[in-house]
């Protein structure tokens, strides 16, 4: 549910408050989490509450982001419908995928990957746009849920833990660098 709220710079809050807030989330029973960006993550059980710099003032003025915790399911997943699209080629598909997708053959399929694009901005468009008009159902993403890994999976048709591409970049011993899988080059230096 997301409250109005007003306009605040992180650079003018009242930390003090802002840990009152989150203080009062831990008595009422919630986890902390840590923090991300600008805001504190709490939990309760299926739930994730993002604390923002926007949130003081208490409950009255609060933007809660509130998301059901989800766990992977490749079944209901992009490998899902890379799946379909395996079967459509008569290739072996490695998950379940949605019948009603593939109810016939398909000569030609456009596979358009959004990135960053999840049911809470599908919800803003407007009713008449393109994506509204077009769009038949959800599904969630690989684990974890970084651009390399969901872009690896979806190129390969594996779970990132067969694809070995869990994020942006990785340590390589080998090179004694962390790598930008996408280019190769070190993560720090920019050097190939």
């Amino acid at each position: 549910m997301i409250k109005n709220y007003k306009d605040k710079c992180f650079d003018k809050v009242n930390t003090n408050e802002l840990f009152n807030v989150l203080n009062n989330y831990i008595n009422d029973g919630y986890n902390f989490l840590g923090m991300e960006l600008f805001s504190f993550k709490v939990t309760k059980g299926n739930n994730i509450i993002y604390i923002t710099d926007q949130d003081l003032d208490y409950l009255d003025n609060f933007i809660n982001l509130t998301h059901d915790i989800i766990k992977p399911d490749f079944n209901k997943s992009q490998l899902s419908l890379i799946s379909g699209i395996i079967n459509n080629f008569n290739g072996k598909p490695s998950f379940d995928f949605d019948k009603k997708i593939f109810d016939k053959k398909y000569k030609r399929i456009i596979f358009l990957l959004l990135d960053g694009m999840g049911d809470n901005i599908l919800e803003r468009l407007d009713n008449n746009s393109f994506l509204k008009k077009h769009y038949y159902k959800s599904g969630i993403s690989i684990y974890p849920s970084t651009t390399a890994a969901a872009t690896t999976s979806i190129k390969t048709g594996l779970v990132p833990l067969q694809t070995g591409w869990t994020g942006w970049q990785n340590y390589f011993k080998e090179e004694y660098k962390n790598l930008i899988l996408f280019n190769g080059k070190d993560y720090y230096t920019d050097v190939p």
